[in-house]
């Protein structure tokens, strides 16, 4: 795993000190990381942009207790939107990752360790992600730092959270941005956790209309009833592959464009 140049990405430090003085795993991001072009990174650079030497990729890292940094993941789809109040094109100044990342979290004193996958914002909306998640790298939480806007966030924030829970039956966590009026880009908020049934189980605010105010989310969760709700309701046993299949393609046999 390539590691995070901390010169270029101070944050990274400033995380690690904080992960280490509260005893606590940080998932930090996300934010843009600076790869020179001798890094390999798993990159797929768009063909439409002339880029300087280098890339810059939307990244989110995972830091544990000991503030190691343990897992990098760098943005696998790239947002554009071009609606008549908000237009934006990441891939114009981003470099997509190609990389599903995982983590292991200890979860008891017998062995046990929950294994959470990555995404970031706009991979929320590709259940082919959370599906590769589920099937092939056994995840039962994935954890999206996300920001959606005023435009997507009040019809499709939410919708977006419980349909990838629904889709992988497990876990998944949202986290935003809160809610500022006066920035360049207005946040829709609402952290949000959801179980692997689709039930949202913690918000930030205690209702879908609140206003996206800075706050903590918190929430216990039984990792058991993923197996549960697998077991009740068995989709991964039912899958036809006979007609159809999700593969993900080896990294080293990308092609960068």
């Amino acid at each position: 795993m390539d590691g995070i140049n901390q010169e270029t990405m101070p944050t990274c430090s400033a995380m690690a000190a904080l992960a280490r003085e509260l005893r606590v795993w940080i998932v930090a991001g996300s934010m843009p990381e600076y790869c020179d072009e001798q890094s390999n990174t798993g990159a797929q650079e768009s063909s439409s942009t002339t880029r300087p030497r280098g890339r810059y990729h939307n990244t989110t890292f995972v830091v544990d207790p000991n503030g190691t940094v343990c897992a990098i993941y760098r943005k696998i789809h790239l947002f554009k939107i071009d609606t008549a109040p908000f237009a934006m094109h990441e891939g114009a100044v981003i470099t997509a990752g190609n990389v599903p990342t995982v983590f292991t979290v200890p979860t008891g004193s017998c062995g046990e360790v929950a294994t959470i996958g990555l995404g970031i914002c706009f991979d929320v909306r590709y259940p082919q992600l959370a599906l590769h998640y589920r099937d092939v790298m056994d995840t039962q939480v994935i954890v999206f730092p996300a920001t959606f806007n005023m435009v997507t966030g009040p019809a499709q924030w939410e919708l977006a959270a419980r349909s990838r829970a629904v889709d992988a039956q497990q876990f998944v966590v949202m986290c935003s941005s809160a809610r500022d009026v006066e920035g360049c880009y207005v946040a829709f908020g609402q952290s949000i956790i959801v179980d692997p049934a689709g039930r949202v189980v913690a918000r930030a605010g205690n209702n879908p209309g609140d206003c996206g105010d800075e706050c903590i989310v918190t929430a216990d969760v039984n990792l058991s009833e993923v197996a549960a709700i697998r077991a009740r309701l068995p989709i991964m046993a039912r899958t036809r592959g006979d007609l159809y299949e999700l593969r993900f393609r080896p990294f080293d046999t990308i092609v960068e464009q």
